[in-house]
């Protein structure tokens, strides 16, 4: 497959149904729930179609593995190359309309990651990258800028991203002990009770989001 080709049709692709998204953000999201702390809204279904059929339009054949498909028709464990779709990563915080969803496109090629897509509609920001290829955040105008991983020269320049929605308490421990190796007592006790205070974070997020028969139990 051509590389170069795919990235600029999942970031067209991407940013269509990112249009799609501010067009409808303020309406009525008819919020259904998959399972547990799980909801779907319907501009979840009507984003993934999208996608989905401007996949294969674009790439007739090749297996897409989206989120709110069904997976009998994701059939890509033996594929040489699938795409694989998040039509909006960040549900709960497209619920609660606070503008911290994507929608996430991308390509994996003998089973390897080779290509990715991050629209953010709210921010009309875009970020991509392939191997080979480089990366490159993409503003509203269209302006592209090269983006790379940081090298900090100590760990008190490290930065650590996490989810607010879904703080993985692992993580957080992992993070904890590569702050405080070296550090001092105090900054021990300031990241442990920084850690504490996002999962708290996370419960009253959560809480939020309860369904109905959930918040009567």
């Amino acid at each position: 497959m051509d590389r170069r080709r795919a990235l600029e049709e999942m970031l067209r692709i991407g940013e269509a149904a990112s249009r799609v998204l501010l067009e409808k953000y303020e309406g009525d999201l008819a919020v259904e729930w998959k399972g547990h702390n799980d909801p779907v809204t319907a501009l979840d279904r009507e984003v993934n179609a999208l996608v989905v059929l401007s996949l294969e339009k674009s790439f007739p054949g090749v297996p897409i593995v989206a989120e709110e498909s069904d997976p009998a028709t994701w059939a890509a464990r033996n594929a040489p190359e699938a795409f694989f779709v998040d039509p909006v990563d960040g549900t709960k915080d497209l619920i609660l309309r606070n503008g911290e969803f994507s929608v996430m496109l991308g390509l994996a090629e003998a089973g390897r990651p080779t290509a990715g897509v991050v629209v953010w509609p709210t921010e009309r920001r875009s970020f991509i990258g392939a191997a080979g290829e480089g990366a490159h955040e993409i503003a509203g105008d269209g302006s592209r800028k090269v983006i790379r991983v940081a090298d900090p020269k100590t760990q008190k320049d490290v930065r650590a991203l996490v989810s607010r929605s879904h703080p993985d308490p692992a993580v957080l421990a992992g993070v904890v002990g590569h702050q405080v190796a070296g550090g001092s007592a105090d900054q021990a006790r300031a990241i442990s009770a920084a850690t504490r205070t996002l999962l708290r974070a996370r419960s009253r997020f959560t809480s939020r989001l309860r369904p109905p028969e959930a918040s009567t139990m």
